[in-house]
């Protein structure tokens, strides 16, 4: 089975391929979409939507994982969030793939920047060491 993860967001959208054979993981590819800083919010979203497709035609994924909106202390930042969140969605099913709502690692107890920090650098080095990646993610 082959997922792609994507971890939404309107200035760099993360993206991940794993695939599962038996017992085996292995990363088949990973990046970020980061479309140009001086594009409105719409044409931005267009960019992440057609890249993020790309990735979908060149992986051929048979599941999309989204991570779900969280609440962020600014309602238009979290709004935003919901805007690319559903153009990823919508570009998601234009394959075969099963939509995957994945629960954000963010959580109310996570506030505190340092913590939040903390918890995402840890789960990327789990992530390096289990899928062999080797730099960053």
């Amino acid at each position: 089975m082959r997922v792609l993860g994507l971890d939404p967001g309107s200035r760099r959208t993360g993206f991940g391929v794993v695939e599962r054979r038996g017992t085996t993981f292995r990363s088949l590819g990973h990046g970020h979409v980061v479309p140009p800083a001086q594009l409105d919010l719409p044409h931005r979203i267009h960019a992440i939507a057609k890249r993020v497709g790309e990735v979908i035609d060149e992986f051929a994924p048979d599941a999309v994982a989204v991570e779900e909106a969280f609440y962020h202390e600014s309602v238009r930042s979290t709004l935003v969030l919901g805007h690319v969140r559903g153009a990823l969605l919508v570009g998601g099913g234009r394959a075969r793939p099963r939509d995957r709502r994945v629960q954000p690692a963010r959580d109310q107890a996570q506030r505190d920047r340092d913590r939040r920090r903390g918890r995402k650098e840890q789960v990327a080095f789990m992530v390096r060491r289990l899928l062999a990646i080797k730099g960053t993610l």
